[in-house]
């Protein structure tokens, strides 16, 4: 029995031996992967001097832009492009492993856009049209011989978004409907009494609370300001212009978009009814719509947006 006893402790030891020697050599080797894990070089990427996280390697960012760059240039070919922002790397210091790629590159997608180096007709204070280049724009303003047209034409660098951006076999057409539909316009403000074409001077569009700022929120970019009011609180043009869209837009639920005839363009966002109508001439400070909830919104306002050239600017910047 004794014999037994000891063959059996002695087989215990054996197995509790084997057991802590793998669990030491198990502990080696996490050990040995945590080290290196943490001593993988990482990197900081910034947009415009903004950090937006951290990789294990900056050819998977370099890459991501590449492939993004070329699908805009599939889809706009001829056109000159571009990032809208800087994007940099900045090696970081020390053992930092603590990267997300995902992450990253969701940021950059929120972010980063291509834009298109292109030139933009203007006839007066009014942008008629945006082409790949100066050249095919005057090639198509010569093949209409336009030099009738009163008003100074210029034809002027841009950036803008690449749909935006007309091919050259379009040009033409589309400036002989809009030359002649400019010119119709403004004979028609003369006869109303009124101007499409704002100063450039714009007005509050509403009475109420800056219950928001121009600016990234939750994620990404608000572009425009909220001004709280209740519910049927009028909304008022903030320049002269043309109302070009009174409809539902996804997000900002009921709106309008006035065409200010300067390269100004408003949006008020959230209504709950409106007061004028597509292709109505507007002046400042004449009521367009009633302020309501209407859209993804948090409650009742009003949201406003001035965009130049197509671009939200920062609406207090303009406000006066």
């Amino acid at each position: 029995m004794l014999t037994e006893r000891m063959a059996s402790w002695a087989k215990r030891r054996v197995v509790l031996g084997i057991l802590v020697g793998l669990f030491a050599v198990s502990g080696v080797a996490a050990a040995g992967y945590f080290h290196q894990s943490y001593n993988q070089t990482a990197y900081h990427v910034y947009i415009n001097n903004k950090e937006i996280g951290i990789i294990h390697n900056p050819d998977t960012v370099r890459q991501w832009l590449a492939n993004k760059m070329d699908r805009e240039r599939k889809k706009f070919p001829g056109q000159s492009l571009q990032l809208n922002k800087k994007v940099t790397f900045k090696k970081a210091d020390g053992d930092r492993a603590a990267y997300n790629e995902e992450k990253t590159l969701q940021q950059l997608e929120r972010e980063i856009s291509i834009k298109s180096s292109a030139a933009r007709l203007v006839v007066g204070k009014k942008v008629i049209v945006y082409g790949k280049d100066k050249q095919s724009i005057e090639q198509a303003l010569k093949q209409l011989k336009v030099r009738h047209v009163k008003e100074t034409v210029k034809v002027e660098a841009a950036v803008v978004s690449p749909a935006a951006v007309f091919p050259d076999g379009q040009l033409v057409n589309l400036l002989r409907k809009r030359v002649t539909a400019l010119a119709a316009e403004e004979a028609i403000s003369v006869m109303k009494g009124k101007s499409s074409r704002g100063d450039g001077q714009f007005e509050m569009p509403a009475a109420g609370q800056l219950s928001s700022y121009f600016g990234e929120r939750w994620g990404r970019l608000h572009a425009g300001i909220d001004i709280a009011a209740a519910v049927d609180t009028p909304v008022y043009s903030a320049d002269n212009g043309r109302v070009i869209f009174a409809g539902q837009k996804a997000g900002y639920g009921n709106c309008i978009i006035v065409d200010h005839g300067n390269g100004y363009e408003t949006l008020y966002g959230h209504l709950n009814a409106f007061v004028a109508s597509n292709g109505d001439i507007v002046e400042k400070g004449e009521e367009i719509a009633k302020t309501g909830n209407t859209g993804r919104s948090t409650g009742p306002h009003l949201h406003f947006e001035i965009r130049k050239d197509g671009e939200p600017v920062n609406p207090l910047s303009y406000i006066h």
